[in-house]
C-alpha cells in the first residue's frame, strides 16, 4: 500500500459540444480512472452543463465516498467502484457549460475529506461560458488538474485556475481518444509516483499483437499497469486465445512470461496491480485476433510510493516571439542526479482560435448543429466540434511535434529552450528522462510534462 490515501473529485463536462464520440470515450476512461483508486482513497463524481449535479455519490450535499476494495483470487471487487462506473455510464451530452457550479459542489466535498492528499480533477472541452467566472469560485487548495479536450481554450480559464496552486496542471490533449493518457499523467501526479509508460497504441485490423516496454526502479514498491481500447465489444481473455478478444501479458526483465494476471478487467480496459515487482526493463505484450476495425488504445504504467522524483519549472505563461526555458530536476532521498538522458517532444499549435475562426467562418455557418437545451454553442465549441468531426480536412488547425533534448546545466538541472514560439495556445512539453539513479545503482526511466500558455 502506498504511504497516503488521496480525496480526488472528479468533474465532468457534459455539455452540448461533448456530444457524439467525444463523451462515449470520456465515460470509457472516467470509468477506467474510477477504478485506478485503491483501497482507502476516497472520491466524489459530479457532472455538468448549465448547471452541475452529483452522480456519485447522489444527493444535495453528499459526503465523500471511502474506497473499499476486497481481493479474492487475485480479482479485485469494489461496491463503491461498481457504483461509480454505473452512474458514470448513464451520463449524456446537452446544454450549455457552467464549470463553476462544478467546483460550487466540489468546494463542499472536498470539507468531508480526511485523505492525506487532496485534489480537484476538471475535465471540459474548456470553454466556460454561463454562471460566476471560475476563478471567483476555486481556492488555493487543493491542486487542479485540468484536462482540455480540444484545440483552443480561453486564456483567463487557463491560466487564473492553474495559478491557484503551484502543484495544478493543464494537460491538452485535443482528441477524446488522448484522454486516457491525460489520466495516467493525472494519477501519477495525484500519487506524486513516476509514470513509467504513456503511449498511445493503434491497434491494426485483423490479428496482430503489439509490445511495449516500461522500466521498473528499485525503490518501487507497488506499480499499476492499465490497457485501454477504445471499441468496448472486444473483452479481454485470460488465456487461449479467440477472436474478438483481447489478451495482456506481462514479460519480467529476464524475459519470462509471467502469470500475473490483470485484477480489474471491464468493458474496454484492464488494471493490472503488482506489489515488489522486479527491477529492470519489462514488457507488456498485447495480443488479439479478428478485428473488424482499426482501433485506438493506451498502455500507461505507473510506479507508485517510488523515491526518484522528477520536478519541472517552466512559466505558467509566456508572450510570443520570446524563448521559454523548462528546467527538469531529479533527485533521489535528496541526491541530485546527474548523468542523465532527457529528450523532449513539444506539441504545439498550428494556427491559433481567431486565425481559426476567421478562416472557417463560412464552414461553421453552414453547419447545422444540434439545438441544446439551455441556449447555444459558442464559436470556440463549434470550431472544436468542426475540427473533431474532421480532423484529416483541417489538418493546419491541429497541432505538430517538436523534438529535442534537454542540457545540463552546472546547478544541476537540464533546460530545454523553446525559441520563440509564433502562434498563441497551449504548448505542451513531455519529457523521457532516462539514466542510472546513483542512490539505487539501478537505471530508470520515466515520462514528465508540464504545459505553458504562449499569449
Amino acid at each position: 500500500m502506498y504511504n497516503d490515501n488521496i480525496g480526488c473529485i472528479a468533474m465532468l463536462d457534459i455539455s452540448g459540444s461533448m456530444q457524439g464520440e467525444t463523451v462515449e470515450l470520456v465515460k470509457l476512461d472516467a470509468k477506467a480512472f474510477v477504478d485506478k483508486f485503491y483501497d482507502g482513497d476516497q472520491m466524489g463524481v459530479n457532472a455538468f452543463h448549465s448547471k452541475a449535479k452529483w452522480i456519485y455519490p447522489t444527493g444535495v450535499s453528499p459526503h465523500i465516498v471511502t474506497v473499499n476494495v476486497e481481493e479474492s483470487g487475485g480479482v479485485e471487487t469494489s461496491r463503491e467502484k461498481d457504483e461509480a462506473r454505473a452512474a458514470i455510464d448513464r451520463i449524456f451530452a446537452g446544454g450549455r457549460t457552467n464549470i463553476a457550479s462544478a467546483l460550487t459542489l466540489a468546494n463542499e466535498m472536498i470539507k468531508t475529506s480526511d485523505a492525506g492528499k487532496k485534489a480537484f480533477f476538471l475535465f471540459s472541452d474548456g470553454y466556460h461560458n454561463e454562471g460566476q467566472n471560475p476563478c471567483e469560485v476555486l481556492g488555493p487548495e487543493p491542486p487542479i488538474y485540468i484536462g482540455a479536450l480540444g484545440n483552443w481554450i480561453k486564456e483567463e480559464y487557463f491560466k487564473e485556475l492553474k495559478d491557484k496552486n503551484k502543484k495544478s496542471r493543464i494537460y491538452t490533449r485535443p482528441n477524446p481518444y488522448d484522454v486516457e493518457m491525460m489520466f495516467n499523467e493525472i494519477r501519477s501526479g495525484c500519487v506524486e509516483g513516476m509514470l513509467l509508460c504513456n503511449q498511445y497504441s493503434q491497434y491494426r485490423k485483423g490479428t496482430d499483437y503489439l509490445i511495449r516496454e516500461f522500466l521498473v526502479p528499485a525503490d518501487s514498491s507497488k506499480t499499476q499497469i492499465s490497457v485501454v481500447w477504445t471499441n468496448q465489444k472486444y473483452r479481454y481473455i485470460s488465456s487461449g486465445f479467440a477472436r474478438n478478444c483481447f489478451q495482456a501479458l506481462l514479460i519480467d526483465p529476464e524475459g519470462r512470461t509471467t502469470s500475473l494476471k490483470p485484477g480489474i478487467v471491464r468493458d474496454g480496459y484492464c488494471i493490472f496491480n503488482v506489489e515488489h515487482m522486479m527491477p529492470g526493463k519489462w514488457k507488456c505484450l498485447i495480443q488479439y485476433a479478428g478485428l473488424g476495425d482499426d482501433m485506438g488504445g493506451t498502455i500507461g504504467a505507473v510506479s507508485l510510493d517510488c523515491k526518484t522524483k522528477i520536478d519541472i519549472t517552466a512559466p505558467g505563461v509566456s508572450e510570443r516571439n520570446q524563448p521559454v526555458s523548462f528546467r527538469l530536476q531529479a533527485e533521489c532521498e535528496k541526491e541530485i542526479l546527474e548523468g542523465l538522458t532527457v529528450s523532449a517532444v513539444i506539441r504545439k499549435p498550428l494556427a491559433s482560435a481567431e486565425d481559426a475562426l476567421n478562416r472557417l467562418e463560412n464552414q461553421i455557418e453552414s453547419l447545422k448543429f444540434a439545438e441544446l437545451e439551455g441556449g447555444k454553442l459558442d464559436d470556440i465549441d463549434k470550431l472544436n466540434l468542426l475540427y473533431l468531426s474532421q480532423p484529416e480536412k483541417y489538418p493546419e488547425f491541429g497541432h505538430q511535434r517538436q523534438f529535442g533534448a534537454a542540457r545540463f546545466s552546472k546547478d544541476g538541472t537540464y533546460e530545454y529552450i523553446l525559441e520563440k514560439p509564433e502562434v498563441p495556445g497551449v504548448y505542451e512539453a513531455e519529457f523521457t528522462v532516462e539514466g542510472i539513479n546513483q542512490v539505487t545503482g539501478q537505471p530508470f526511466s520515466c515520462v514528465k510534462s508540464e504545459s505553458i500558455w504562449i499569449g
